[in-house]
């Protein structure tokens, strides 16, 4: 589960990069030899066997994590990243350099993804799973981070492993509302992941510390800690 977190920090790091995995490897080449995987759906929570592209690379050179760094930034102490924009809260702070570096030990970049069997995907609505969360906003907060790692990819991660079925839950109340009531218990709440990495202050917060936090701590679900737009410390 590490690696998969890792792997989907650095997804949504890198969404318009060729820069997109991790591995625990050695040498400086990456493959994903196994071409196989287990699945299972809601409707069908028995588990069967699904192909899986093959996808190869390299360990990720000083010269890209360079100009990776120039394309992110690196933070900086005292910096504000939660600007609003119409009223609503952003909050995405890039990796400090200590972050960087350990990114760099295990960043990988991927070369060449062959697909299975039937033709190439170009394109997967995630949100069209059973699995995904109804779209919630985060208000004027800056926690976009924590709804990203949280809210969406942790909720969707635990879903589909147990085969919880989010289909019918949906979002009410607008900038202060909630998902569905009874679906509360398989919601990840952002507010648990934003209030313990935000050092106190609604300034924003970086991927690599939502992404640790979820890897060596776990996540709340949104019925233990209902997310609070005016709350960002408790």
């Amino acid at each position: 589960m590490k690696t998969t977190l890792w792997s989907l920090l650095l997804l949504l790091l890198l969404a318009s990069s060729t820069l997109a995995a991790t591995t625990t490897s050695g040498g400086n080449a990456y493959t994903q030899s196994n071409n196989t995987e287990q699945v299972s759906t809601a409707d069908n929570p028995t588990k069967k066997t699904a192909e899986k592209p093959r996808i190869a690379g390299h360990k990720t050179t000083s010269s890209e994590l360079e100009a990776l760094k120039n394309k992110i930034g690196v933070y900086e102490p005292g910096q504000n990243y939660s600007q609003q924009v119409d009223g609503y809260g952003t909050g995405m702070a890039p990796p400090t350099e200590n972050e960087w570096k350990e990114i760099g030990d295990s960043l990988y970049s991927i070369d060449t993804v062959e697909p299975k069997v039937g033709g190439p995907i170009l394109a997967v609505d995630q949100s069209a799973t059973p699995w995904f969360p109804p779209i919630g906003s985060q208000g004027a907060q800056g926690s976009c981070v924590a709804w990203s790692v949280g809210y969406y990819v942790k909720t969707f991660q635990e879903a589909k492993e147990h085969g919880w079925d989010l289909s019918d839950a949906s979002w009410a109340g607008g900038h202060s509302g909630q998902p569905t009531e009874s679906y509360q218990n398989m919601i990840m709440s952002p507010a648990f992941i934003y209030n313990l990495i935000n050092g106190g202050e609604d300034q924003g917060s970086s991927f690599y510390e939502a992404i640790r936090l979820v890897c060596y701590i776990g996540a709340a679900s949104w019925e233990k800690m209902p997310y609070n737009t005016a709350d960002y410390t408790s």
